[in-house]
């Protein structure tokens, strides 16, 4: 039954005043700002206000505002955890030692925290360095029993290798380290101060019978916070413990040196780990352990190539691999710093120096280090494609090119960052050295010191921190509680709207609209979902059909394929063997070549497997899962639109815009809610390799175990020969986990895939008919008395919403104070909204109507009645297209003046002259005659990019209707021809994002494109 109208009286037909538009928040994507703490702030600001007791009274006299209310608390206490678990982005600096990581870092760090030294590596624990805004320090030292356990296995295996030197029968069985003994035996020799030119069994027996000293057994298992304000004696602390020259660098498992470091990204935490040449089985599992799980991975070399430490690292670790295979969030963000520039040996054409030109010389030389530069970046890039070629498909099918292609899209994105530390440092007045030396630096750069690439290397590092946070944290989590606080006051505005109709004669065309939403619209989204997961469910199957092909071609060929990495395997020395072995299977040796035997076997399943997971992956589950419901809500919206455009009643515009308005973002809410839970699920299994490794490495534990306990004449063959024999023996068993645990991958990511979209679909069309319901009981209500002190109510709570909302806009917490300031305050472009009662230029018309007491309704009577009175309805057509434009109605625009004139509702009093410049430029003009009829006139043009750029270039489609005075079912048209004006040959110019339903101005494109 359709819903029954409101008996309208002519005579009573009053227009009111509307409510103030929606306010604009400050962004804060601005480098010195603390996304976070801001968040937080404003979270904390937000339901502070929520839960005000004059808020709460007022919103309880609101038929279903409760509901929206404490919706909108749970989202805020959601965004509040996911808050917490914003990680540090942590970036090793991975590199031989004494290629300058630990002079970098210092450099960065504008102080000279890290003990440096040219002889032997200098740091030999995970040393990580965050900002705070003081100087703190946090060391954690190994236990007891490690430090006995570790002793005692350097000691037996010094004592078999002595044995066998002794007598004679090592024979091919020489260790691949020429300095074995001392190598096992170096860390214990300075712990003790033992020394080291004593014989070998007498060194040997010194080592087993030290005994500890005092000051390092009080230290063991413990973990220190020692502090200081005063930076020197900070730097003479971290210089005792972390020194190679001290003996506690021994017993260090890891530290964390924070303070206020100058230009430092809030969340970014550098790293510096042992060199990757560096022997000691401590150290370099301490390294391969941060080698895993760093968010980026800057290989620090001074040579001209990676190093083939480095090189056997990419090439036998499963880093590169992952790095290929990873979801953009989930990649591991790989670069290189090139230390030493100040080293490098140019070749210059002297005959292109004009004796003639003082600076003639300078710019010579700085074009061939440019040159050097770009030379040395493509040779590194080349190094990356020779080592990863083995991971790339080598197929012709259209996938395989394209996943191909897209492998070596992101190798050829590899940052390259050439830097000088010591340079930097003498300009910085704190490189210790003989002045001739700190000249020479400064003249190398010609006194230019951003040319020490170390200000670059500190905005690079700082601008991946923040993209980062920015693309899979903050952005999302801003655009959810913009979109949420949204909802409510829609629904708000939505609740006064539809009563201001009743009452003034559009409550039939609001019945109307209603009875179609709820018999038509919903059910077609229904059965919209519905169809849409059978299409998903289709695609699904077609394409983990291939991931099974795939899984059935690499079980043929497994025991093929082993015994390629088991003839690698038999060329490995017996104490690198035994080294990877006690070490889970991974170890670097000391000719700087990488072995992990997890890897070897994980790469024979997984390597064939990725084209087809990639696929599944991305194109099935999040291209085409994002396709079908961007598709169903895009679809919604036109149905939503073509219903509201149906309506000819002046009286019922504005409402049938705010029903509409806030469905649509009722229906974005849902959609953000689906490409969450698909992305979550995609995380929980988005890498085949990883857990593929884990269960490897876990099968192999047996085998390390036997062959780690060889020793004497004849183990090197034994170690071989147990090592391939163990792997032989649990291929299948191995192989049969990793089957099993990827088929369950693709099905479990299929099924979590379907509920999502099943969940949307529901909770899409529950909402909407929660709100459809709502309106309906407004319907019934026929007494004028009760719809004018709802309307008052309506009007009070939005009016204490705003406020608090205005001040949360303006919050924001500053990187370097950590201090709120009021952006509003500090600069004017950032005003509060248009028609705001303490900013609009129509301020003191709107004062009382602001100010209205709660509990007098004749007061509001009064104020529609006046403001009927002074209120101009305009009509506006474009005389060019001849078709249906808008109508302007309820404005606050004096007769006098046209809503193109006047100053405050389009801004074109103040408009920037480009703007109107651009209109007449002959591109604009062709471009307009191309659109011939459907052009729009050029004042609506001018209006809408002006409001755009006052609000730097970004609204939401909402926001954007109510400050160009256009009911929002009619702005989408507007925009689609304004679209074909400015999007010249496909340049996206001026772009609706369907994501955030929001609509974005590219300014700086705009301007070249029209040569302005």
């Amino acid at each position: 039954m359709p819903t029954p109208p409101l008996q309208e009286n002519p005579g009573n037909l009053i227009k009111s005043t509307p409510l103030p538009p929606v306010p604009s928040w400050q962004g804060t994507s601005s480098s010195h700002i603390d996304r976070r703490a801001t968040l937080q702030k404003r979270i904390g600001s937000i339901y502070q206000s929520l839960c005000a007791p004059e808020f709460v009274s007022s919103a309880s006299k609101i038929d279903g505002a409760f509901e929206a209310i404490e919706q909108l608390k749970a989202s805020i206490q959601n965004i509040g955890s996911e808050l917490e678990k914003v990680p540090a982005i942590s970036v090793a600096m991975l590199g031989p030692s004494r290629h300058g990581k630990s002079t970098l870092l210092n450099a960065l760090a504008g102080c000279t925290m890290l003990p440096t030294s040219d002889v032997k590596p200098c740091t030999a624990s995970i040393v990580s360095l965050k900002r705070e805004d003081d100087w703190g320090f946090r060391i954690e030292f190994i236990k007891k029993e490690r430090l006995e356990r570790e002793r005692a296995r350097a000691v037996q295996d010094a004592v078999d290798y002595l044995k066998r030197s002794a007598k004679k029968m090592m024979g091919d069985e020489q260790p691949d380290d020429p300095h074995y003994l001392h190598s096992t035996l170096e860390r214990f020799i300075q712990l003790f101060g033992i020394d080291s030119n004593l014989p070998p069994d007498q060194l040997i027996q010194e080592v087993h019978t030290a005994e500890i000293p005092d000051a390092v057994q009080r230290l063991l298992g413990q973990k220190a916070t020692p502090k200081s304000n005063d930076l020197q004696q900070m730097e003479r602390i971290v210089e005792k413990y972390l020194s190679t020259k001290d003996i506690y660098w021994t017993i260090v498992s890891e530290c964390e040196i924070s303070g206020p470091f100058e230009n430092w990204h809030p969340n970014l935490r550098l790293v510096d780990v042992p060199g990757t040449n560096d022997t000691d089985p401590q150290r370099t599992a301490i390294t391969n352990q941060l080698r895993e799980t760093a968010k980026a991975v800057a290989i620090c070399t001074s040579d001209s190539n990676l190093g083939n430490d480095i090189q056997s690292w990419l090439r036998n670790s499963s880093v590169l691999g992952n790095f290929l295979e990873a979801t953009e969030q989930s990649r591991q963000h790989l670069f290189i710093i090139k230390t030493k520039l100040d080293s490098v040996h140019l070749e210059i054409d002297e005959s292109q120096i004009d004796p003639n030109d003082e600076g003639s010389e300078q710019r010579v030389f700085r074009d061939a280090l440019e040159l050097h530069k770009q030379q040395q970046t493509e040779s590194y890039r080349e190094m990356f494609r020779r080592i990863a070629s083995p991971l790339l498909p080598v197929g012709d099918s259209k996938e395989q090119r394209q996943t191909r292609d897209e492998m070596l899209k992101r190798i050829d994105e590899i940052n390259v960052v050439f830097v000088s530390a010591p340079a930097y440092e003498a300009f910085e007045g704190r490189l210790v050295g003989l002045p001739m030396q700190k000249r020479r630096y400064i003249e190398f750069f010609g006194g230019d010191k951003e040319a020490t690439g170390i200000p670059a290397l500190h905005d690079f590092t700082n601008e991946m921190a923040e993209t980062y946070l920015a693309e899979f944290y903050y952005n999302d989590m801003e655009r959810q509680l913009e979109t949420e606080v949204d909802r409510l006051v829609r629904f708000f505005r939505q609740q006064w709207t539809t009563l201001d109709a009743q009452l003034s004669g559009g409550s039939q065309a609001i019945a109307e609209l209603v009875d179609e939403i709820d018999q038509t619209i919903v059910p077609w989204l229904e059965s919209s979902v519905a169809k849409g997961i059978r299409s998903f469910k289709e695609l699904a199957g077609d394409s983990s059909q291939g991931i099974t092909t795939q899984l059935q071609s690499t079980a043929a060929s497994i025991d093929a394929l082993l015994s390629q990495r088991q003839a690698k395997w038999r060329h490995y020395y017996w104490n690198s063997i035994k080294a990877a072995c006690r070490k889970a299977g991974i170890h670097t040796t000391s000719r700087g070549e990488f072995m992990d035997f997890n890897q070897d076997i994980c790469s024979l399943f997984v390597d064939d497997l990725i084209l087809s997971w990639t696929t599944y992956r991305e194109t099935c589950i999040r291209s085409s899962t994002q396709t079908i419901a961007d598709d169903v809500a895009a679809e919604l919206l036109m149905k939503l639109d073509l219903a509201a455009s149906r309506t000819d009643v002046p009286a019922a515009t504005e409402a049938i815009d705010a029903i509409v308005t806030n469905l649509s973002t009722i229906a974005r809410s849902k959609l953000d809610d689906l490409r969450r839970e698909v992305d979550a699920a995609i995380q929980e299994v988005e890498s085949i390799r990883k857990p593929a490794y884990q269960a490897i490495q876990e099968q192999m534990q047996q085998t390390y175990r036997i062959v780690q306990n060889e020793s004497g004449t004849g183990c090197q063959e034994r170690m071989r020969t147990k090592l391939c024999d163990g792997a032989g023996a649990n291929v299948q068993s191995m192989w049969a986990k990793v089957n099993g645990m990827i088929s369950g991958a693709v099905g479990g990511l299929e099924s979590k895939t379907v509920a999502s979209m099943k969940q949307y679909g529901d909770s899409a069309s529950g909402e909407l008919r929660k709100s459809v319901s709502r309106l309906r009981e407004i319907g019934k209500t026929a007494q004028r008395d009760v719809m004018l002190r709802q309307m008052e109510s309506v009007r009070e709570t939005v009016l204490l919403l705003w406020n608090s909302l205005s001040e949360v806009g303006d919050l924001v917490v500053e990187t370097a104070e950590s201090e709120i300031i009021d952006v509003a305050a500090a600069a004017p472009a950032l005003e509060a909204p248009a028609n705001s009662p303490a900013t609009s230029p129509a301020a003191s018309a709107t004062e009382a109507e602001a100010t209205v007491e709660v509990g007098e309704p004749a007061r509001i009577e009064e104020s529609r009645e006046e403001s009927d009175s002074s209120t101009a309805v305009e009509e506006t057509s474009d005389s060019a297209s001849g078709s249906e434009e808008v109508s302007h109605s309820a404005t606050e625009t004096p007769t006098d003046e046209s809503p193109a004139e006047a100053p405050g509702a389009d801004g074109s009093s103040d408009s920037p002259h480009w703007l109107k410049v651009m209109c007449e430029t002959t591109t604009y003009l062709v471009q307009k005659d191309r659109a011939g009829r459907s052009a729009p006139a050029d004042d609506l043009v001018i209006r809408i990019l002006e409001t755009l750029i006052d609000h730097h270039g970004k609204l939401t489609l909402a926001a954007l209707a109510e400050r160009v005075d256009v009911p929002g079912f009619r702005l989408r048209g507007m925009l689609s021809a304004v679209q074909r004006i400015l999007n010249l040959d496909g340049q996206q110019i001026l772009q609706i994002e369907r994501t955030s339903d929001s609509v974005e101005l590219n300014e700086t494109l705009m301007r070249q494109e029209f040569s302005l």
